[in-house]
């Protein structure tokens, strides 16, 4: 009964240093049985409910107890803004659930349409002026062994071509897979499409807007909040000037005086007394 408990579900361990780039996912006989998976399948791995993993299952020869999983985290899903954090996300959270750690299909892929982060500005140039007979075959060599799946990226750094290519991450959009499988590698006949090649700056400046964005609506609430209590105070009418910026704004009127950061959309700033003042309306 204590062990069955266990197995319910198991701790993370970091992952080995010389698995780094292999998709390798280190399992105990126990939960390989127990979710029915076989060497070198295909498993996906959810940590959280926006971060999960595709790699390939190996069984545990060693010692370590069986409640324990490892693995590489080279592909992972495509929404993650800093692949530098993910090993500290990984091993900060809870044990995984077993039946988070579930066998998928897997086939040759047949097209794939990708994003290409480029990580220095030099390389990103220099990629924008490749033809794409030559963008496209450096894909292909570095997608060579890797399982991947839609809405998924690989991690180019952990990857010894990836490093060459001074890449960051390459994201996958559509995937066709043969047999309607939900994973799939690369083969001399998968036709690749390249979506966009942008640099890693430019990715994440558009990864934090989406961000900011999404959790907006008690920010607003704040503000609007601020303007309605200073218009109580019977403050006089003023200008205001439209502007359309993401930087940290300062509030100030006869009753309040706070500073705001990171506030992105549509903002009218009044001029009360000299003094800038906003009002957000609608975010554009």
């Amino acid at each position: 009964m204590y062990v069955t408990k266990l197995l319910d579900s198991l701790a993370v361990l970091p992952c080995r240093s010389n698995d780094i780039g292999t998709q390798r996912c280190w399992l105990g006989a126990s939960a390989m049985n127990k979710q029915s998976i076989l060497l070198y399948d295909v498993v996906r791995i959810e940590c959280t409910e926006r971060l999960s993993f595709v790699c390939r299952a190996w069984p545990r020869l060693d010692k370590v107890y069986s409640g324990y999983i490892q693995f590489d985290s080279t592909v992972l899903t495509a929404d993650v803004e800093r692949l530098d954090k993910v090993s500290d996300c990984i091993n900060s959270c809870l044990p995984i659930p077993i039946h988070n750690i579930q066998k998928v299909t897997c086939s040759a892929v047949e097209s794939v349409s990708v994003t290409v982060v480029v990580a220095e500005w030099r390389e990103f140039m220099l990629c924008m002026k490749s033809s794409a007979e030559v963008l496209h075959c450096r894909i292909r060599n570095l997608l060579v062994g890797f399982v991947i799946a839609a809405s998924h990226a690989l991690s180019c750094s952990r990857t010894a071509l990836g490093k060459l290519y001074c890449w960051d991450r390459i994201i996958f959009h559509s995937v066709v897979i043969k047999n309607d499988c939900s994973c799939g590698f690369i083969t001399p006949s998968s036709k690749i499409s390249v979506v966009e090649i942008i640099s890693k700056e430019r990715f994440e400046q558009l990864s934090q807007k989406a961000t900011v964005l999404g959790g907006l609506n008690s920010e607003l609430n704040l503000l609007c909040s601020i303007v309605l209590q200073s218009k109580e105070c019977g403050l006089p009418d003023c200008t205001h000037k439209k502007v359309s910026i993401c930087c940290t704004y300062l509030l100030y009127s006869n009753t309040c005086k706070s500073m705001y950061t990171n506030i992105l959309g549509v903002i009218w700033v009044f001029y009360l007394y000299g003094y800038p003042y906003l009002w957000v309306g609608e975010i554009s």
